[in-house]
């Protein structure tokens, strides 16, 4: 039986590769892997990233919250941190490896993948008055990818973005001015455009009852698809995307000094998305629009801004970079269905014992933590 499932699989994966190597038609270009092998085909249209202190179509209130650079983290704050991130992240291990499993047994059909320009407005933190304390100032990560001369558009999309925000229509503009060099036109509707609002995780002082940041997340709160970068189109016109993100940030690290360090990673899966789709996902609503449900990432640490250097303390606003892969695919079968339901059947079985031991080391943390304030 485990033979024949092993051979059932490489056969799906021959006739994937087989396929799509025998959709070379115009529209998408191959792109090349390591050592010169195939990979997947990519979107004629490049990608643009940036990082923005709020989201353009889907903004939060308020900006981040702010962060004394010269206190310390109590053992509540790391408590809270612990109780907050566990869960997230054992579930986060268990939904990655469906993602992958479901991603490496379908027919992906086009990719695009972009990075933020870097600009120096792009950092997690910006210094406030007097520069005594710092605020967040990483509140989205924006997706842009232009339509090209021969993109055919979904005429659905332009009216139902400009209705986003009834007789203030200026998300083009302000994409433009996000994103030097986009220059988005007067009337142009991108392929694709994609928010990812950052949602920070707060804990409160039980002594003082003051609300701090402690971590982030990033949940996808924005969908515009007007246009596929594939070769081709089942006739259901809908596609499977994936937004794989990573952040990079220059942070300290401890006696090292700055080093580039991993920030955020994440990879947002929206199943069968049809071409046509708007879905804004707004901090008021009560209910997420059905290809933005549950697309939320895991919890993850803020970046320290505090270093020494020359035996006094400094801090950094911790510069940021973004890289997004978008890829749009369709179905593999039955097989990838069965797979990614013995994945998902199994999380129960193999989480409980891993949330154990996670939050053991935490509250050894914890209590080293403690100790040394103590002393």
């Amino acid at each position: 039986m485990a033979q024949s499932n092993k051979a059932a699989a490489a056969a799906l994966s021959m006739a994937l590769a087989s396929a799509l190597s025998a959709c070379a038609t115009p529209g998408a270009v191959a792109a090349d892997g390591e050592d010169g092998e195939a990979s997947l085909p990519r979107a004629i249209s490049p990608g643009r990233v940036g990082l923005l202190p709020n989201c353009i179509l889907s903004p939060s209130e308020g900006a981040g919250g702010s962060e004394s650079v010269l206190g310390g983290t109590a053992g509540a704050v790391l408590l809270a941190i612990g109780d907050a991130v566990i869960p997230a992240v054992t579930g986060y291990l268990f939904d990655r490896a469906i993602e992958r499993a479901e991603a490496e047994t379908r027919a992906r059909t086009a990719s695009t993948t972009a990075s933020s320009d870097g600009r120096p407005s792009e950092t997690f933190w910006v210094a406030t008055a007097g520069e005594s304390a710092l605020r967040r100032e990483f509140g989205c990560v924006v997706f842009v990818r232009p339509a090209h001369a021969n993109s055919v558009i979904n005429p659905n999309v332009g009216p139902a973005l400009d209705a986003a925000y009834p007789g203030v229509s200026t998300w083009r503009s302000d994409l433009n001015a996000a994103i030097p060099g986009l220059a988005l036109s007067a009337d142009a509707v991108p392929e694709l455009l994609a928010e990812f609002r950052v949602e920070p995780i707060t804990a409160t002082n039980a002594e003082t009852g003051a609300v701090s940041e402690v971590g982030f997340r990033l949940r996808a709160v924005t969908v515009a698809y007007a246009a596929t970068g594939a070769m081709r189109t089942s006739a259901a016109n809908a596609k499977d995307l994936t937004f794989a993100l990573s952040v990079k940030g220059l942070a300290p690290a401890g006696s090292d000094g700055l080093e580039i360090v991993d920030l955020y990673a994440h990879d947002f899966v929206m199943e069968d998305v049809p071409i046509g789709t708007v879905a804004v996902y707004r901090p008021e609503d009560a209910i997420a629009p059905a290809a933005l449900a549950g697309q939320i990432g895991p919890v993850a640490a803020r970046p320290n801004p505090r270093f020494e250097y020359r035996d006094a303390e400094h801090f950094t606003t911790v510069p940021l970079t973004a890289t997004m892969t978008v890829t749009e695919f369709e179905e593999g079968g039955d097989l990838a269905r069965a797979v990614l339901k013995a994945l998902a059947d199994s999380q129960g079985e193999i989480r409980a014992p891993i949330d154990a031991r996670l939050r053991a080391v935490v509250e050894d943390i914890i209590s080293e933590k403690e100790d040394e304030d103590e002393d």
